[in-house]
């Protein structure tokens, strides 16, 4: 979309520029392409995300987003989840239903291709979101956010 803005604007002043360079001629070409060159910053589509190296490092869970229909809700489904996910391929993974409940872990690998996470030894998920603080990764219909610890 801002690509065709940009597209219809460098159209429309070259058009009503009628060939006759002068000195705004050129200012304005010149904001146009500053303005071209912003928007391309700023397109998410113009980025993809390196999920092998963005994902290195330890993430705790925060909640669990659950929508049905057009209704969001917010739950905390587990009481402590962290996952660490290390250069060499391999995670550490612990988590804890409720206070008190013994910790279970899962020391494994881990693959990524294109936005899917494949932990051995646990379910595939899509990762929806990964930025330097937050992952978000979706399985059967629920988003599971994470914030980065280290």
């Amino acid at each position: 979309m801002k690509t065709m803005i940009f597209v219809f604007a460098m159209a429309t002043f070259f058009l009503f520029s009628c060939n006759q360079p002068s000195e705004n001629t050129t200012e304005t070409k010149d904001s146009l392409l500053e303005v071209h060159e912003s928007f391309s910053e700023e397109t998410p589509e113009n980025t993809a995300v390196d999920y092998q190296t963005a994902i290195i490092g330890k993430w705790e869970y925060e909640e669990t987003q659950m929508t049905i229909g057009d209704q969001t809700t917010n739950i905390k489904a587990m009481y402590h989840w962290s996952l660490e996910f290390k250069t060499d391929g391999n995670f550490h993974e612990e988590n804890q239903f409720a206070e008190g409940d013994e910790i279970t872990t899962l020391d494994n690998t881990y693959t990524i291709k294109d936005n899917f996470l494949q932990r051995t030894g646990a379910i595939e998920v899509t990762i929806i979101e990964l930025t330097k603080d937050q992952l978000v990764i979706e399985s059967l219909s629920a988003k599971m956010v994470f914030n980065r610890v280290k």
